[in-house]
């Protein structure tokens, strides 16, 4: 009886300790968004976060501004739901994506992921009465707006981009052979055509970019593109054989053909290492930041001509995913030299979420120290009981106190 009830007692108390471990092991609460929203251009729709027993901060991005924007680009929710405001731009779809940037639950779990919600966007209506009075019609009107949003090239871009201005002029150097046209409508509806690679000769190239509206209007956009002849570039080598010592003047003159040439002498952003390594031959770099906070980088661009002037454009609030700067170096309308570098912007790990982290593991390990040590404790009540037991459980009860000499033969039977 005694031992059934010693077994019995130790599967409850192993029970017991493997359900506390268990418990704190708690899977990672999520969030939910509204899954689809539709609005009429020029109105709003309310999209809910609902982030019940998490708390932390979501980022709100729109796969497309043009046809449905947010009202925030970031909401903090403490155990609570929150409400973003969507406004219908353009006819069209877009998905609005909701992240949990920096979020965890009340069990110490970080909470991660996306959810997107489908917005539908539709045109506005208008409604037309009959002379009567009677009945009315509702018509859409189709869109006669045939302008581009964005138009450019790669590499070697030029800047000051305007809907209304429809020529632009660009020179590349010589070493550039072919182009990638670029371009995005106004209008979700328009159709854009004329865009992508271009061979360029030496002299002037044209690409030109049309734009034909949802009623069928048209609208062309033309870039005049001139690629330097070799001979602009190279210099000419030529036999040395009895030609007198270069003079003052032609050495001066030598030093101004070099200058000549327009590009970047160096171009280096603090922190971060472009991909390639910059080339002045090199108009494409792309590179990687870290951290949310990060909103504008330290560039610094050295013209290879000392009275160039260096435009950086692009380097204002960047936002996370990719983000193009643009850096034209120009002498004038005509003598310009466009690099570009390509930063894709990440959420970064943050301190809070490394200690975050580091409390979770440590809390971890005092959980299983103290399962351990009542394993121990445990164990040693147990062997205590079945060395040494008690009278109630039918043993024997040692007297160690002082014998009188009536007791002496009592407590002697008592032994034998």
């Amino acid at each position: 009886m005694k031992k059934l009830m010693l077994k019995n007692l130790i599967i409850i108390v192993c029970l017991l300790i493997a359900i506390f471990l268990l418990e704190t092991k708690v899977d990672a609460t999520s969030f939910t968004v509204t899954s689809s929203v539709s609005v009429n251009v020029g109105k709003t729709a309310t999209i809910t976060i609902n982030g019940k027993n998490t708390a932390g901060k979501y980022t709100i991005t729109s796969s497309n501004p043009s046809v449905a924007s947010v009202s925030t680009s970031a909401v903090f929710i403490d155990d609570n739901s929150a409400s973003i405001t969507v406004t219908g731009k353009s006819a069209g779809t877009a998905k609005i994506t909701v992240t949990a940037a920096d979020v965890g639950d009340f069990s110490n779990q970080l909470v991660t992921g996306s959810k997107t919600c489908t917005v539908t966007v539709k045109a506005a209506t208008s409604t037309t009465s009959s002379s009567s009075g009677s009945s009315s019609n509702t018509s859409s009107k189709k869109s006669s707006n045939a302008n581009l949003k964005t138009l450019g090239i790669t590499p070697n871009d030029f800047s000051g981009f305007k809907p209304g201005t429809t020529s632009y002029n660009v020179t590349v150097p010589n070493n550039v052979s072919s182009v990638k046209v670029y371009a995005t409508a106004a209008d979700s509806k328009a159709k854009v055509s004329g865009t992508g690679n271009k061979s360029l000769k030496e002299g002037k190239n044209t690409a030109s970019v049309t734009v034909t509206a949802e009623d069928g209007t048209k609208k062309t956009y033309t870039i005049n593109i001139t690629r330097k002849a070799a001979e602009e570039e190279n210099t000419t080598t030529t036999d040395v054989t009895n030609v007198a010592p270069a003079t003052n003047e032609d050495i001066e003159n030598s030093d101004k053909k070099e200058e000549a040439v327009l590009s970047l002498l160096s171009l280096s952003i603090s922190g971060v290492e472009l991909s390639p390594e910059f080339n002045s031959d090199i108009y494409e770099y792309k590179t990687t930041i870290k951290g949310e906070d990060i909103k504008k980088l330290d560039i610094k661009a050295i013209p290879s001509i000392e009275d160039a002037e260096v435009k950086i454009e692009g380097n204002e609030n960047l936002q996370l995913g990719d983000n193009i700067i643009t850096i034209t170096v120009s002498k004038n309308e005509e003598d310009m030299v466009v690099y570009q570098v390509k930063i894709t912007k990440e959420v970064g790990e943050t301190v809070e979420q490394n200690s975050e982290s580091l409390i979770e593991n440590n809390r971890n390990m005092i959980i299983a120290g103290l399962g351990v040590a009542l394993v121990i404790v445990v164990a040693a009540i147990v062997f205590v009981a079945i060395k040494f037991p008690t009278a109630k459980d039918g043993g024997e009860v040692v007297d160690f106190s002082p014998l009188s000499d009536n007791q002496d033969t009592k407590r002697g039977k008592r032994f034998k």
